[in-house]
């Protein structure tokens, strides 16, 4: 069971933005709000800064322990509902969902962040050294590691034929 509560987790990362950047965590602009309240969101962390009339922005949502199907709709509904408010405010908006917790335990994450230009997953742990980061890149094997993980084998042969058709077009 991980020791760190969301609010402890979020307490760290904001308090310490420069020394988790160090950590495997740079993805903060030049302002940094926890528990931003829009609309009918609530982000936990909201990172921003606005260049030429374009919005550059993260939403950030911290979870405790494994990833699951829910917390990627969450931070997905959260980043789309968003988006679709900044319209019209901005020339532009450049917008980044961040899901981070202890580790991807359903495969839909996986698909997902393979097919979306949005979606960055980052696993943390913590040891004696403090915290640290490690961004989740989406690939093939990882894809096949999860689905023989979550006792999903006999859809592999089928992914895998998918991806070898689109790495080789």
């Amino acid at each position: 069971m991980n020791a760190f509560y969301e609010k402890t987790l979020e307490e760290i990362i904001f308090e310490k933005i420069e020394m988790v950047a160090d950590k495997g965590l740079n993805i903060f602009y030049k302002n940094t709000v926890r528990q931003l309240k829009v609309d009918k969101y609530i982000f936990d962390m909201f990172t921003w800064e606005i260049k030429d009339d374009i919005l550059f922005c993260r939403i950030i949502e911290l979870k405790k322990e494994g990833l699951n199907r829910e917390h990627l709709n969450q931070v997905l509904s959260y980043t789309y509902g968003f988006y679709g408010i900044c319209l019209g405010f901005f020339k532009k908006v450049e917008l980044e969902a961040i899901l981070i917790g202890t580790k991807i335990i359903d495969p839909c994450i996986t698909h997902t962040q393979s097919i979306s230009n949005i979606l960055r997953i980052f696993e943390y742990y913590y040891g004696f050294d403090g915290i640290f980061f490690k961004e989740k890149l989406p690939n093939l094997n990882t894809i096949k590691e999860l689905l023989l993980d979550s006792d999903m084998t006999d859809r592999v042969a089928e992914y895998t034929s998918f991806f070898d058709k689109l790495n080789n077009q």
